[in-house]
């Protein structure tokens, strides 16, 4: 039996409106959609949805926001509706079979909508600050997949008929090497003046520790990348790794990227599992220093390096996603929240990028994550048992829903013998059953 298709009529194709039906459609509902235009002779008799501004002769009727119709990048301020215990942005007057707009909703989070406005907040590193936007109240929500769920429900409830949909729960856990050891790969002024500044402040433990790792009476703290790439073989996971590339400097404070040490491990990595680029703190300001740190890695691991995670996430947009596809990046995975967790594209599918001033769609794919460990344990204050608390509230949430889970890892975060490495241990276990 042939999958079902719904037929979508509008009174004007726009690149929005295409953009967000393909997304919905095809790679959430897993139903094909043909979209025509009204004054088409073409148009079937079932299976139909109006999406438009105006009362139409046919029985299914979405009242669009003028949103998606809409050529500018202007900052939109939108009103809210209660509808099933939830409220909702892009409240429409009263005639559709929804008191709100599950397109222009969609395409506001999935296109980072408020983010490409240029009238955000931005904390002292230029960084969006979430919790001044309109999008705040909504980003424990995939909101994305969310709407897509409701839309599916009224159609059904209407007749329309779509194909059955696949359950695509899967977990992914990723790791950003800012600092790959605590004491080894750095330059020789960099041992002699860290292991001057311990002396100074009198901090015997980690100078004793530093002693002893370079003698070799000890490993490295931060080196658990053995134990995760055992643990990843266990659980057949894939995971990725992204390399800071940089020199190190105030906000790149990596291991020496001449270190052969350093080389090895990430080799050691890509054999196994995926490297790619962590792009440094400067990069937006200097974008060349991007092609310098690509060419590095690519360099070291004789490959060529199509995905990026920018370091601090600190970026704007659709620039640094313009920065990456002029450097032959195909693969963005920097979006998500530094300061809290989050749906911050409302979905936690991969999707293509869309630059909202020049409406079209980018040739680069998203990659959002869910959370990340250095935010949630600022966010719990250190308290450990509230971190994994939350950790496992996210993954149980995405396998009941359906969806994609991504984390975000760091192995300075998580030192041999730590409380903090035990809670990703056992995070992984639970994601993987």
């Amino acid at each position: 039996m042939n999958a079902p298709i719904i037929h979508i009529v509008t009174d004007e194709k726009t690149p929005r409106l295409e953009y967000v039906l393909d997304f919905m459609f095809n790679q959430v509902l897993q139903t094909p959609f043909r979209l025509h235009l009204s004054q088409s002779a073409e148009i079937p008799s079932e299976n139909v949805i109006y999406y438009g501004k105006e009362s139409p002769s046919q029985k299914i009727w979405i009242k669009a926001h003028p949103l998606l119709f809409d050529k500018s990048n202007d900052f939109v301020k939108f009103k809210t509706v209660n509808y099933q215990l939830f409220t909702y942005p892009f409240a429409v007057d009263k005639g559709g079979i929804l008191p709100f707009d599950p397109f222009a909703i969609a395409f506001y989070f999935l296109s980072q909508y408020e983010e490409q406005t240029n009238k955000i907040t931005l904390d002292e590193h230029q960084r969006f600050c979430v919790a001044d936007s309109q999008i705040a109240p909504y980003i424990h929500y995939p909101m994305v997949d969310t709407i897509c769920k409701v839309l599916k429900l009224r159609l059904m409830g209407l007749g329309v008929l779509f194909a059955k949909q696949e359950n695509r729960y899967s977990f992914l856990p990723t790791f950003d090497i800012d600092i790959a050891y605590a004491h080894q790969a750095k330059s020789l002024k960099r041992h002699f003046l860290g292991t001057a500044k311990l002396g100074a402040k009198f901090k015997y433990k980690e100078f004793s520790e530093r002693v002893c790792v370079w003698v070799g009476l000890k490993g490295d703290p931060y080196d658990v990348f053995d134990e995760l790439l055992e643990v990843f073989d266990q659980h057949q996971v894939k995971a990725l790794f992204f390399a800071l590339m940089a020199k190190s400097g105030k906000y790149n404070n990596n291991n020496s990227i001449f270190s052969p040490l350093y080389h090895n491990l990430l080799k050691k990595l890509n054999q196994k599992q995926n490297v790619f680029l962590h792009s440094s703190f400067n990069t937006m300001d200097e974008p060349t220093l991007l092609i310098e740190e690509k060419k590095v890695l690519e360099k070291i691991l004789n490959t060529e390096i199509k995905a990026n995670r920018q370091h601090f996430l600190r970026f704007s947009l659709p620039e640094y996603w313009k920065m990456l596809i002029e450097n032959n990046i195909s693969n963005d995975h920097s979006q998500g929240f530094h300061d809290t967790w989050g749906y911050r594209c409302g979905t936690s599918f991969s999707h293509k990028a869309y630059d909202v001033k020049n409406d079209k769609v980018l040739p680069l794919m998203v990659h959002p994550f869910t959370f990340m460990d250095t935010a949630l344990i600022k966010m719990c204050k250190d308290d450990v048992v509230k971190v994994h608390e939350i950790m496992i509230d996210i993954i149980l949430d995405a396998k009941k829903d359906g969806i994609p889970c991504t984390g975000v890892w760091h192995n300075y975060a998580m030192p041999k013998g730590s409380l903090y490495l035990e809670n990703f241990m056992d995070v992984l276990k639970y994601a993987c059953l």
